[in-house]
């Protein structure tokens, strides 16, 4: 499995290559002209189109400045740019594969699959492309029986494609599905909300621990903790194996 870190700054940017980090996703949404240099270092670049962020925001992304962008830095692989309007996000998709020459990867929701109308997307994917994203799942608003639902039925449809889940860093994902590839921002959750991905670290005991190490070195023992748990995590095949039967209970059982 490959673990993306989210960059969302220079900052991030620097701080993820002095720990040797090579695969990054960056967010369209965020890249600023001081940023763009930095791009052509970063061994495995995955570009995200910041959609879901920019509405947050209110505010829009445009596709053709988005594909522009794309063929410029010369990007290989990047989401499409979707939308809460799912014929707006299929409009985008087919524009962004026609006027680039970027490897776009179509992104699948929660939302379509509660729509009857739109839930065989994902078997037209699976059908057309090798690379699919699952997104939307760290809506807070979704139950984990959905999300389990959902993800059965994800990984029935789409066998033998490569699927990246867009924010996912919890164990129930991790090992449970045989994701491809995920990203995730959990390695600066210190910095952000005064927590860690180290389980061991309870929050009495950041709170000693931040006062004596520099943000900085924190950060590095979380990018080091997570690099570590890939590197002795199951891999891809081994995941799928146990998926299988795990699958295969919930999907039909006895």
């Amino acid at each position: 499995m490959i673990f993306y870190f989210s960059a969302g700054c220079i900052g991030d940017d620097k701080h993820l290559a002095r720990n040797n980090v090579e695969n990054i996703l960056i967010s369209y949404f965020y890249i600023t002209k001081n940023r763009l240099k930095y791009l052509g270092g970063i061994k495995n670049l995955l570009i995200d189109s910041g959609g879901f962020t920019a509405i947050k925001k209110g505010k829009k992304i445009d596709v053709i400045k988005y594909a522009q962008f794309l063929n410029n830095n010369q990007i290989k692989k990047a989401f499409t740019l979707d939308v809460p309007d799912l014929e707006e996000s299929k409009f985008n998709l087919k524009y962004l594969e026609k006027n680039t020459t970027t490897q776009i990867i179509p992104i699948y929701h929660p939302s379509e699959y509660m729509d009857l109308k739109y839930r065989d997307l994902i078997k037209e994917y699976a059908k057309k492309y090798d690379y699919i994203g699952i997104g939307g799942l760290v809506n807070r608003k979704l139950k984990k029986s959905f999300k389990i639902e959902f993800l059965d039925y994800v990984f029935k449809y789409a066998k033998g494609v490569k699927l990246h889940g867009l924010g996912l860093y919890s164990d129930m994902y991790l090992k449970n599905y045989p994701f491809y590839s995920v990203d995730f921002t959990s390695w600066v959750s210190t910095r952000k909300y005064g927590c860690s991905v180290i389980p061991t670290y309870t929050r009495e005991t950041l709170k000693i621990r931040n006062q004596t190490v520099c943000s900085s070195d924190r950060l590095d023992e979380e990018i080091q903790y997570i690099l570590n748990k890939k590197n002795n995590s199951l891999n891809h095949e081994e995941v799928f194996k146990l998926t299988r039967y795990r699958l295969k209970s919930r999907l039909n059982p006895v």
